[in-house]
């Protein structure tokens, strides 16, 4: 394993058809049939992305390279700096966010609970930040943050949303006989 652009801080794991690492989790096989060298590494761990070069040495002056690159999956987490909850008066504009880690890069979409229809027009909103303008009394209650990346089942935050407002009074009308 090396870091492509530090050629000093390459990490060798094997020679010949021996591990140097001591890490059960690496296994080294060689096939006579294909004259060929597999690596593999069980239980796959974040650290584990990176470069991986196989170095063939046929004299001190030839040798022969092949380089691959390792991608560790992640499913979505979403993030500590996310919104939680929120309190609004009716008519302020109010930002819900959602941020989430994960490879490869979570996309993030917004809903509402039963399916209804967000203030911004539809049942689904793409994108990190959520915003109303001026927030109405209707527009309370709670809202999904959810981030995807096909690993996963991915991750779900709800957030709740409430709206001050100014009391409503209806006096009914006495009929006169």
């Amino acid at each position: 394993k090396y870091d492509r652009f530090k050629t000093v801080e390459s990490i060798p794991l094997s020679t010949n058809a021996g591990l140097i690492i001591k890490d059960s989790r690496f296994s080294l096989r060689y096939d006579d049939a294909t004259a060929t060298f597999t690596l593999s590494i069980k239980d796959i761990q974040e650290n584990d992305a990176g470069w991986y070069q196989c170095q063939v040495l046929m004299s001190i002056s030839n040798k022969i390279t092949a380089e691959v690159e390792l991608q560790v999956r992640r499913p979505p987490i979403i993030s500590d700096n996310s919104t939680r909850s929120l309190v609004a008066s009716e008519g302020e504009s109010v930002q819900m966010e959602c941020y989430a880690g994960g490879f490869p890069p979570p996309k993030i979409s917004w809903r509402r609970e039963n399916n209804a229809i967000l203030p911004t027009g539809g049942s689904i909103y793409r994108g990190n930040i959520l915003k109303i303008a001026a927030v109405h009394k209707e527009d309370r209650g709670t809202y999904y943050c959810v981030a995807e990346n096909g690993v996963g089942k991915g991750a779900r935050r709800n957030i709740n949303l409430e709206v001050e407002f100014a009391p409503v009074v209806t006096v009914s009308r006495p009929r006169l006989a």
